[in-house]
This record gives structure tokens, sequence and C-alpha cells, in this order.
């Protein structure tokens, strides 16, 4: 008797725990919560007459206050309402999706179905999305008409809108392409050397620098060859809005560099045989051997490295003004260490064995180094671009 009782009022206990949360949320006025909960209790087949009231109650209250809501934004009469007023009726139509499955759902108690009434949408839904897709066009076209850059990123920002709700709307794709067009700000990228430091093929390496890591949201860097400083270009390149040049007004390979450091290691080990010394009484006694066994050490370092110098400015096109205007220093290091050892080389530390190694090597080609000195400049020159670019942007 008990094992059979006590597992019916567990079930008795969270039914109506159950029930007591989802009408507390409706008691709450958290009708959306009650409807949810009521129908998750439907939906496993767990079927009542209290939980098909609450549902009743709360999608019923829940409607007249969401068709209240818009009978009170369409008077107010505001272009800007409609977007709104689309959310409200796709959620009456998100609920009245969610309990048609369940209809017609039949309350034992009281002897009737629920009263549950699925407004008809499609009309009001569809002249609603079309007042709101018509708001968002006249706005992107007001907008648009400024000639402002961050205007045309705010038409930019509802055309987008617009078509991610609504769907393309009148001439909103070609709109789009206009707002992004217009809202970007093109920055061309330009390198000089003053005279004509650079072979050629190390000139072309920096020149044509990779500005991938500079691209961004409504800006685009480009070289000379997508785009120009005026209009009327013949190749077709688009005018630009600011102008980085980037300068090289030095370069210069240090000459090489050697040294080698000389250092001695000892230290005293225990050999074959003994020895008589005087202990503190005066007597002979025998010890063992200690011998001093010595290595030398011999560090060599080699260094060389080149050094390009220059500038970075930044023009408005627009005005002509110089805007930024800072030096450029980038330098290379080659470097390598080498260690050997002669002597004993028991009389070294683990830490000076573990040195051993390597070699002297040959100095690199200039070529090289020059080569590896562009790499550093150019991402230095792009580092401090990055630094300042969000002062004139």
């Amino acid at each position: 008797m008990k094992a059979t009782l006590y597992p019916l009022l567990l079930v008795l206990a969270v039914f109506v725990l159950s029930c007591r949360s989802a009408e507390r949320h409706l008691l709450q006025g958290n009708y959306d919560v009650a409807f949810e909960q009521a129908l998750q209790k439907l939906a496993k087949g767990k079927v009542s007459d209290e939980h098909a009231l609450i549902l009743e109650d709360a999608y019923n209250l829940a409607l007249d206050r969401e068709l209240s809501a818009i009978n009170q934004l369409k008077t107010e009469q505001r272009p800007d309402r409609w977007p709104e007023i689309v959310r409200r009726y796709e959620t009456l139509q998100y609920r009245g999706n969610r309990i048609k499955p369940f209809l017609p759902l039949y309350i034992t108690a009281e002897g009737r179905y629920a009263n549950l009434n699925l407004p008809d949408l499609v009309k009001p839904l569809a002249e609603a999305r079309q007042q709101a897709s018509q708001y968002y066009y006249t706005e992107a076209e007001r907008f648009l008409a400024s000639g402002l850059k961050n205007d045309a990123r705010e038409a930019w920002s509802l055309l987008q809108r617009l078509e991610t709700d609504y769907g393309p709307y009148l001439e909103s794709s070609r709109l789009l392409e206009q707002a992004a067009s217009l809202g970007t700000d093109r920055v061309l990228v330009a390198w000089e050397q003053h005279p004509y430091l650079l072979p050629p093929a190390l000139w072309d390496a920096l020149r044509y620098t990779d500005l991938a890591t500079l691209q961004e949201s409504w800006v685009f860097y480009a070289g000379p060859e997508k785009l120009v400083e005026r209009a009327g270009d013949a190749a077709g390149r688009t005018q630009a809005d600011f102008k980085v040049t980037i300068g090289v007004l030095r370069s210069q390979i240090l000459p090489p560099w050697q040294q080698e450091l000389h250092t001695t290691e000892s230290r005293d080990i225990a050999v074959e045989g003994t020895r008589l010394v005087k202990d503190s009484t005066g007597n002979w006694v025998s010890v063992p051997k200690i011998e001093t066994i010595t290595a030398n050490l011999v560090q060599t370092k080699q260094q060389q490295s080149a050094v390009l110098s220059g500038w970075l400015e930044i023009t408005d096109l627009r005005s002509g003004k110089r805007l930024f205007r800072e030096p450029v220093e980038a330098q290379f290091v080659w470097a390598n260490e080498a260690w050997r050892a002669s002597g004993d080389l028991n009389a070294l530390s683990p830490e000076s064995k573990a040195l051993l190694g390597g070699g002297v090597l040959p100095f690199p080609a200039p070529e090289w180094l020059m080569s590896s000195a562009i790499s550093v400049f150019s991402e230095q020159a792009l580092l401090q671009l990055r630094n300042q670019r969000q002062r004139f942007w």
C-alpha cells in the first residue's frame, strides 16, 4: 500500500507545483511564461483542466494586450511605429501557430471547448510589413540625401534591416550599394623613397606590402593600382578620400661585428691513490688525492644589422590638409652566438655544457639583411597607421 501511495503523492505534488507556477505567472501578468508552461504540459500529453484553463486565460489575456498595444501604436500615426507593430503581429502569429496542434481543447469540468480565438493576421501583417518597409526606405533616402558618410552608414543599416526583416523593397538593393559606396572611407596607401635607395626587387617588396590586415568596416585601403588622388582617372580607379604616404629616407647596412670572450672554469676531483697529511693532533693520516681540472671556454658573438628610416604622413584629399606626420624607423638585427671549449670538459658546469655547440657562421648577404629590414619597416609603418587611424576616419 505504501509502495503504491508514495509515487502517487509525488506525481500529485509535482502536478500541483506545476499548476501553481503557471498560475502565479498568470496572476503576475507574465502571460507568455504561463502560456508556454501550460503548453509544455499539453505537449507531454499531460492534459488537465487546470492547465487547459491556464492556457486559455494566458492566451486570451496576451491576445487582448497585444491587440490593444497595436491599436494604440496605430492611433499615434507615426511611421517609425510600424516595425514595432509588425513585431507584435508576428508575436500573435507565433502564439497561434504554437496552439493550433492542440485544438480543439476540451475542458471536461466545465463541459466545453476552450475559447481560443485565432485572428486572421494575413492581411494586417502584410500591410504592417509594407508600412514598415516604406518607413525604412524613406528614412534611408533621407539620410542618403545629405551626402554625408555617417548618414550613408545609417542609411545602409536601415536598408540592411529592411531586406533582412522584410525582403527587398522597391530599389533597396541599389540604395544599399549606393550607401555602402558613399559611407566608405577610401584610403590610398602610397610608398615613396628619396632618393632611390633600394634595388627594384626590394622596392617592389615594400611598395606591394599586403594591406589585408588593415581592412575594416567602412574603411577600404588600397594602393595606386585601385585608388587615385583625383577623379577622372582613365584607368577607372576610384577617387580616394585620404592618402597615406610611407616614405623611405635612409637605408643602411651596418658593418659586421664579431667578438670573442674567454673564460676558464675549474673544479677539484678525487683521483686514484692517497696522500699523507697531519691531522689536528699532529698525527699523519692518509686522505684521498685531489686534483684540479680546468677547461677553457670561448664565446663568439656575431652581429650585423640593417636600418631603414622614413616617415608616415596622412593627408585629407578632400581638403588638401595634412593631418599627421611622424617618423618611422626599423632595424633588423642578425645575431649568432657560438660556444666551444678546450681542456678537460669535466670541469664545466652543467649550464656551461648546455651552451656548447653551434659554430661561427658567415655573415649574411647584404640583400638578405635589407630584405629582412624591409619586412620590419612595413610592419612598423602599418602598426603606426593602425594606431592613428581612429583619429581621422
